[in-house]
């Protein structure tokens, strides 16, 4: 008997602009809301010639499971128990050169054996508009010890879509501040200190940002 489960899919990069040359960071979450369990459903995003590179991680909720990481367009086989989901986080390259709107469409289809009632969910697209300058902004927050306490002299760096790395250092309560910084691109942002670990952080900036805080772990 046919397995009958509503597959579905969303995709934003949380952004309504973008810039030529610029890092892209797209989240899509493939869902099942059921009733029943789907194994190899097929997961897949095609990017346009606008993108010179992409490579991504993926990661499960609720017994959902996929491929942990990989580079280039997405063909992707995820299994989806009712109420599990996958997401998505790929980090693309956008060409120096493109032009016109940024769309990206990512699919979602079942296996064979599964009947999806509800097709019209199972594609979805985010669009992206040109912006052509691009203004500095500030970006700040504050490093912090396990307790929550500010941790003085740790090293804060920024890295850029082109491998360019800026650092500063934190004050004696462990402020941190970075001025002048391009928006419309993704950013690497890590901490560096003799006592304790920081997990690094990828942000998409397009604003000013006061609060990219980080906790140590011993």
């Amino acid at each position: 008997m046919p397995v009958s489960a509503d597959l579905f899919i969303t995709k934003t990069d949380g952004q309504p602009t973008y810039f030529p040359g610029s890092t892209v960071v797209y989240s899509i979450v493939a869902s099942n809301a059921g009733p029943g369990a789907v194994v190899g459903a097929t997961v897949t995003d095609n990017f346009s010639s606008q993108i010179t590179s992409a490579r991504f991680s993926c990661s499960g909720s609720g017994g959902g499971t996929c491929p942990q990481n990989g580079s280039g367009n997405i063909n992707a086989l995820v299994n989806l128990p009712s109420g599990a989901s996958v997401t998505f986080q790929v980090l693309a390259e956008v060409s120096t050169n493109s032009t016109g709107n940024l769309v990206n469409v990512a699919n979602i289809a079942a296996p064979g054996g599964v009947t999806d009632p509800n097709q019209s969910n199972n594609t979805a697209t985010d669009t992206n508009t040109l912006r052509t300058t691009a203004a500095g902004v500030e970006i700040s927050g504050r490093v912090m010890t396990p307790d929550g306490r500010g941790l003085r002299n740790a090293i804060v760096s920024i890295i850029d879509n082109r491998g360019i790395r800026r650092t500063v250092t934190t004050s004696s309560f462990g402020y941190y501040q970075f001025e002048d910084i391009e928006v419309g691109q993704g950013y690497i942002f890590a901490v560096s200190s003799k006592r304790f670990r920081f997990v690094p952080r990828v942000i998409e900036v397009s604003d000013t940002l006061t609060d990219i805080d980080f906790v140590g772990q011993e």
